[in-house]
């Protein structure tokens, strides 16, 4: 507990506004305890940037004003339940909740896993503070055990469940054989949590250095089925793990490689996105779309990259990249993808590695400055072609676009061959 001490002393010398929090409950005569994953962390030796802190009241007053004294936000995480945060300008966020039950003993009962149910005093005398640890939590934090508080766990918050695996597969720990079966007795129940959790908690194990593990967990334990309905027969977990695997590692290859866009480390970044497209590719669920709005309630741009990326690009597609030679034609290339040709280029560059990285770099450029309002221009505008067309029957959308394509094929280069090659299909 020595090294443990050492953290926590050096958490409190970094962030000075914490011991004015200390004060300011010593001052208010309030009990107030760290708990939680923070504490955990500090075991564990991980960096420490969000905090838990359970009070005996309402601690809505004393959040508020000590926001107010140190620069930092306030505002409400549950109103309801009285739960709030502050965000400090060092970006450490600290949340307060009243204690779930009577004492905090019957509050550390009540949280999800043992190894966040640990909680420290704050006293007056730092040097004093012991933590309380009526679970064992620390006996599992050695072990890298996650066992649930209690069998009542799950049934208060089903959320727990996918958490669990969420832990396990971030803190490179082993949920216990009884917390593996309490899971499996009650994965039904994730029905019952709203979507928007659930898309937040699978976003962070896809996260994970092996965010595979978390899909097996989810397998083993029931979860997936529930959350996706059944898989395709032709479906086959262990070379849909693999997929993930080598994905993941690739990816990693990548951004080890330069600095890009697509691997912000945030839940649904396009890193993310391309994990769940892969896991989806293979899964194939009887109605995905669904799945990503309703179950998921991803954005629809989000949506619409993970349906972008279900399709490979096709062989002519593939094989026109070794023909395009003008700036133009590459940008057409690249626009004739569909929704969020970027992603998908750099998705097939990595995934099934059938872009080179460097003719990748390439197209996007041109794409990239042959862009107007977010598509490659016209070289006949709507006028232009109405004056052509005279009510023939299409409409000047479907002309611009044949037009583009027979750029993509060689045919025409510039507007006065388009003007050619227009009258001449007209004339057919």
């Amino acid at each position: 507990m020595t090294s443990f001490k050492r953290r926590l002393a050096e958490l409190f010398k970094q962030s000075p506004e914490l011991l004015a929090l200390k004060q300011l409950f010593q001052k208010n005569q309030t009990n107030a305890w760290l708990v939680g994953g923070c504490l955990r962390d500090l075991v564990l030796s991980r960096p420490v940037v969000d905090l838990d802190i359970s009070v005996d009241k309402d601690p809505t007053s004393l959040a508020q004003a000590w926001a107010e004294e140190n620069n930092g936000r306030w505002f409400w995480l549950d109103k309801e339940r009285l739960q709030s945060r502050v965000l400090l300008a060092n970006q450490m966020t600290v949340d307060f909740v009243p204690l779930r039950a009577a004492t905090i003993g019957g509050d550390q009962i009540l949280r999800d896993f043992t190894v966040n149910s640990l909680a420290l005093p704050l006293s007056d005398n730092q040097s004093q503070q012991e933590l309380l640890d009526p679970l064992d939590g620390l006996a599992d934090i050695d072990k890298r055990s996650l066992r649930f508080c209690s069998s009542r766990s799950i049934a208060d918050d089903p959320l727990r469940m996918l958490k669990g695996i969420r832990h396990a597969v971030t803190l490179q720990m082993e949920l216990s054989q009884q917390a593996l079966q309490q899971i499996k007795a009650e994965s039904v129940d994730i029905h019952n949590i709203a979507a928007e959790r659930i898309r937040d908690e699978l976003g962070q194990i896809l996260l994970a250095d092996a965010p595979e593990l978390g899909f097996e967990l989810m397998l083993g334990t029931g979860l997936l089925q529930v959350l996706f309905g059944p898989a395709d027969r032709s479906w086959s977990s262990a070379d849909s793990f693999s997929e993930l695997q080598l994905l993941q590692r690739r990816m990693s290859e990548w951004a080890a490689d330069e600095s890009s866009e697509s691997t912000i480390n945030e839940p649904y970044s396009s890193q993310s996105l391309f994990l769940l497209a892969t896991f989806f590719r293979s899964y194939q669920p009887i109605n995905l779309p669904d799945i990503l709005h309703s179950k998921l309630r991803l954005s629809r741009q989000q949506q619409r990259i993970v349906l972008s990326l279900q399709q490979e690009p096709d062989s002519q597609w593939l094989a026109q990249t070794l023909k395009v030679a003008s700036v133009r034609q590459k940008a057409l290339l690249v626009e004739a993808l569909g929704y969020f040709p970027t992603e998908q280029l750099i998705y097939w560059s990595i995934y099934r590695q059938l872009i080179p990285r460097e003719m990748v770099y390439d197209l996007l450029g041109a794409y990239q400055s042959q862009q107007q309002l977010g598509r490659v221009s016209d070289l006949l505008d709507g006028n232009m072609l109405s004056d052509i067309l005279h009510g023939s029957g299409k409409e000047i959308g479907f002309w611009q676009q044949r037009i583009k394509l027979a750029e993509l094929d060689g045919v025409i280069d510039d507007s006065a061959s388009a003007i050619n090659w227009l009258k001449s299909q007209l004339s057919n």
